[in-house]
């Protein structure tokens, strides 16, 4: 009955080392597969970072590198669509433009500012200088 009992325990531990056994391994398989795809995602991005370096290299001498003649050599269809990167060129030079006016315009407005209150400031002293020469006026008599 002893024997029966160790015995019995025994394949119960073998049960579940064999079923985490199992768990480990899908998980194993599971953290394989995004390791993979991971990859394949930093080598998309270096990719890029490659074309952003030779369209920067391009840009700073003015021609075309010779490790980017990739696109040269495509037709209109084929070339990737570059229009995004000229619409926010665009759209930040329009920004730009816009600040620019705003801060003319405040300028504008304070220097207006000023000169109001200025006109205002010699137009009170101008009514006190009139009271008291009336003032004074009237205690002369």
């Amino acid at each position: 009955e002893n024997e029966d009992r160790t015995f019995g325990k025994r394949k119960s531990a073998m049960a579940e080392i064999g079923t985490e056994t199992e768990q480990r391994k899908q998980f194993i398989t599971e953290t394989e597969h995004r390791i993979a795809e991971l990859e394949q995602q930093i080598e998309k991005g270096r990719d890029i970072d490659e074309r952003i370096q030779r369209i920067k290299e391009r840009r700073t001498v003015g021609r075309t590198s010779p490790l980017d003649r990739g696109d040269t050599r495509r037709t209109g269809t084929e070339r990737p669509a570059y229009r995004g990167t000229k619409d926010a060129a665009q759209r930040i030079s329009d920004l730009e433009r816009e600040i620019k006016q705003r801060e003319q315009s405040r300028e504008y407005s304070s220097i207006k500012e000023r000169l109001e209150a200025g006109r205002q400031s010699i137009a009170d002293r101008e009514r006190e200088a009139a009271k008291r020469k009336r003032h004074d006026r009237g205690m002369s008599r």
